[in-house]
């Protein structure tokens, strides 16, 4: 919780504690969206959902600014928590200033996000329909019978800054919860084989990928949803959804951290790509901690923790069909249940048996009828009975009386 506070609080004192931590920008070298220190090595990001971060050309270090005080001041993580945590509290002792602009730069788009952005959409209207294009040919070489997919497009010419060339690839679409286009993955292709490009990078992202996804299958299971790393190994699961699931892609085991989960089913399942990860148990960790402190029951699934000799793919799909058989198992328990409470319910309120209800009617009847005759008889005996020989005084209508 303390963490959590921390990380929320000590961006609004961004520019002032990079100050007292580093010295004075350098401020031929920054520009609207950051600030540039140590000869323009260091650069923080002062716009955007990354404000407080910073990356540091030179060493690789990078990270927020709790990251920041662990390396200036060579101290260990809770070390530079408890340091933050002071600052926060005597602002003044270490000059530090909040920018009253702060949240207005935190939801300003950095100039180049707007334009990786725009790229990415860019490229995604250009693009085609997977069927009969070197895409199509490239899933079909991974065992994914596909012809189209409204987040899976073909371009034919897309550049790589590590050949200078432009080669045909496979777009896919990365989406926020609007449905808008906010980053694309282009995996480059060989032409003539379908196979990917010979190039040391031939997967790579434009765009913000950061909380977006890709959605595979939008369906009506509302028990589940599973979340897998890679478009392929969502596309190849899919392929077994038997139940309708919802399936989204991601690019990146650590895209799970940052995954937004407003629109996922109360029960995640999450497989994560051991290519992109040596060491995944960790991180499993993080993600399951995650995803339950925001109300989700997950199972991750890594495929690292499967023993060589075994076929991964096919024990990957085992793990898949036995988490979903408990996750289904259990909704129709609990469904059952709720439905035999209900008929309980139901049950209770019901009218009593006919007859009984008659008997009843006629044993009150019966009481009503005692019960009146008692009271007639008491007032008779407080009615002085009048002779029949007695005259009894005459009222004519109209006429007044004394």
């Amino acid at each position: 919780l303390l963490t959590a506070d921390v990380n929320t609080r000590l961006p609004a004192y961004s520019e002032s504690l990079a100050t007292h931590l580093l010295g004075e920008p350098d401020h031929n070298k920054s520009d609207k969206d950051s600030l540039a220190f140590n000869h323009g090595n260091l650069k923080l990001t002062t716009t955007g959902e990354y404000r407080g971060y910073f990356k540091d050309w030179k060493t690789g270090d990078k990270g927020s600014l709790i990251n920041l005080i662990m390396i200036t001041d060579k101290c260990n993580f809770k070390t530079a928590l408890m340091k933050a945590e002071n600052m926060l509290s005597d602002p003044v002792k270490y000059n530090l200033q909040e920018n009253l602009n702060h949240d207005e730069l935190k939801n300003t788009i950095p100039i180049k996000q707007s334009q990786f952005e725009a790229r990415a959409k860019q490229y995604f209207n250009e693009a085609k329909p997977l069927m009969n294009t070197p895409a199509q040919q490239y899933l079909n070489n991974q065992g994914i019978d596909i012809n189209n997919h409204d987040n899976l497009r073909f371009h034919p010419a897309v550049f790589s800054s590590e050949t200078r060339k432009t080669y045909p690839a496979l777009i896919t679409n990365i989406a926020n919860d609007k449905n808008e286009t906010k980053a694309v993955e282009i995996t480059y292709l060989d032409k003539n084989t379908g196979h990917k490009a010979d190039l040391k990078i031939n997967k790579r992202i434009i765009g913000s990928k950061s909380g977006n996804n890709t959605t595979i299958n939008k369906g009506n299971n509302t028990d589940y949803t599973i979340v897998a790393v890679g478009v392929e190994n969502a596309l190849s699961i899919n392929t077994n959804n038997k139940n309708n699931a919802d399936i989204i892609s991601l690019n990146n085991n650590n895209d799970a951290k940052s995954l937004k989960t407003s629109e996922l089913r109360d029960n995640v399942i999450v497989i994560l790509d051991p290519n992109k990860t040596n060491e995944t148990t960790k991180l499993a960790e993080d993600i399951t901690t995650r995803l339950e402190e925001n109300g989700k029951h997950v199972t991750v699934i890594e495929q690292n923790n499967i023993p060589d000799g075994l076929n991964k793919t096919e024990v990957t799909k085992q793990r898949i069909n036995e988490a979903v058989d408990n996750i289904t198992i259990k909704a129709r328990y609990i469904s059952s249940k709720i439905k035999s409470l209900s008929n309980e319910i139901m049950e209770n309120l019901k009218p009593e048996n006919t007859n009984d209800i008659r008997e009843k009617d006629r044993h009150i009847d019966k009481s009503s009828d005692h019960y009146q005759q008692i009271a007639i008889d008491n007032q008779r005996e407080n009615i002085t009975e009048i002779s029949a020989d007695k005259q009894l005084t005459e009222f004519n209508i109209g006429e007044k009386t004394i």
